[in-house]
């Protein structure tokens, strides 16, 4: 009489098995710094701009209206950034010359500030035009800016 057939898994089976709990092991611990991630980008940006900041706030017509002026003026938005941008990079050059010239890094601080000041004056002039436009006004007072 002839032994029963053995069910046990041979070694290139055993190898294959190991391969798959690994690559599913390390796929849901991957998953799971992902969602962790993703986490925290969501609770720094609920932190930033408030449980439902930014445009959603607003009605479909406003959003639909200020993405069209910002559109409008992407030359103005890119020259703010642009502006911005250089001024940040002489500030940190300023700062890290030698020898150090706290003046300049004043200077070049006094230059970051008025960019972004000019860069939120426009973004702000932008938005009441667009409220003023949907609210049907004609004219809109001079906000003394």
């Amino acid at each position: 009489m002839t032994p029963p057939p053995t069910t046990r898994p041979t070694k290139r089976h055993r190898g294959w098995r190991l391969t798959f709990w690994a690559v599913l092991v390390l796929s849901l611990f991957l998953n799971a710094v992902t969602l962790g991630v993703l986490w925290r980008f969501n609770t720094i940006r609920t932190t930033l701009n408030g449980d439902s900041g930014g445009l959603s706030m607003m009605s479909q017509d406003l959003r639909s209206g200020v993405i069209f002026a910002m559109r409008a003026r992407r030359g103005d938005f890119t020259a703010g950034f642009e502006r911005i941008g250089a001024a940040r990079r002489a500030m940190f050059e300023a700062a890290s010359a030698r020898p150090y010239d706290r003046e300049a890094v004043v200077a070049a601080m006094e230059e970051v500030r008025q960019a972004t000041t000019q860069m939120q004056e426009m973004g702000q002039h932008l938005l009441l035009e667009t409220f003023d436009a949907a609210a049907g006004a004609t004219t809109a007072p001079d906000s003394g800016s």
